[in-house]
């Protein structure tokens, strides 16, 4: 009996205690709070160190991505002094995800800070905690805590063709000769092929391919450009170790071609490639017999890929 008792104690202390950690700030805190959090920003992009110490408690202290921690007002103004001269034009933005009262005189902000260096700098997403604390008559920041925000990316979508990655050159057809290359966009959004094709050593065309994630339709897309003007786009199924793509594209004489290309994998250094069901307005084309597509060999003689998937 007492083990029952003490079991539905401390159930009723973690549901208490679950409920108060989520309770909302009142309308005066909240406006009170997001005041601090819109001066801090404005105060950053005004370059005032001294403004922006300002939100901060006196024994306030700041712990970054990497781990090293700042602590005092004084400290971290200096900080921010440093950092104004070294980048004279960045600019930061605040992304509130939460807001929470830890109790009546702490509140915890959860949010995204985007800090971009200057006008050639890739944004900075990073993912942070801070504790504000009610002092007198105003909140102040006592605390901040960043981790890296993970950035989204289509890898999981896209990782059964990673097998693409890399340099391929295709077998003689008709003395033309196709030469292709594949690799990832940043973050591994999507996949940027470049195909170029060679009557011996003169070019005869040459295209961009982007392969991504169709978040819509959910599929796999692709959008294809090329060296005369045409334009295509393509929806990728896979079928064992072949990817078919039902392909469109529009030539600059405004006539349409439908296709399905199959590539398919035949090991780290081999794929195939072939197209079926080809049509030109709606009259037939001869298909495309199978090619075998060799990888180009690293300098250390090493594939790229190892296994299709």
């Amino acid at each position: 009996m007492k083990i029952t008792h003490v079991a539905t104690t401390i159930l009723v202390l973690c549901l208490t205690v679950q409920s108060f950690a989520q309770v909302s700030p009142s309308d005066e805190d909240k406006a009170k709070i997001q005041a601090v959090i819109e001066g801090y920003v404005d105060a950053f992009n005004e370059h005032n160190a001294e403004k922006l110490a300002g939100t901060w408690t006196e024994d306030c202290n700041y712990v970054d991505m990497t781990g090293r921690m700042v602590t005092g007002r004084e400290t971290i103004q200096k900080e921010y002094e440093n950092y104004f001269l070294m980048h004279p034009e960045s600019s930061m933005q605040i992304s509130l995800l939460s807001l929470t009262m830890a109790s009546d005189d702490v509140a915890v902000e959860d949010g995204i800070r985007e800090v971009i260096d200057g006008p050639d700098s890739e944004p900075r997403n990073i993912r942070y905690t801070a504790i504000h604390v009610h002092e007198g008559d105003r909140w102040q920041v006592k605390s901040v805590r960043d981790a890296i925000a993970f950035e989204p990316t289509n890898y999981q979508y896209l990782r059964g063709l990673e097998w693409l990655v890399g340099e391929w050159t295709d077998e003689e057809r008709d003395g033309v000769v196709m030469q292709s290359s594949c690799n990832w966009s940043r973050n591994r959004n999507f996949l940027i092929r470049n195909l170029n094709s060679f009557a011996g050593e003169k070019p005869v065309i040459s295209a961009t391919q982007w392969i991504g994630w169709d978040p819509v339709e959910k599929k796999i897309r692709s959008w294809l450009f090329d060296s005369n003007g045409g334009y295509g786009e393509g929806t990728w199924s896979q079928e064992g170790k072949s990817w078919v793509v039902d392909s469109k594209t529009t030539l600059p004489s405004e006539k349409v071609i439908h296709e399905k290309l199959i590539l398919t994998f035949v090991d780290a250094n081999q794929m195939t490639f072939e197209a079926t069901d080809r049509t030109l307005d709606g009259d037939p084309l001869p298909n495309v017999k199978e090619t075998v597509v060799y990888r180009a060999p690293q300098s250390d003689g090493q594939p790229d890929q190892g296994q299709g998937q």
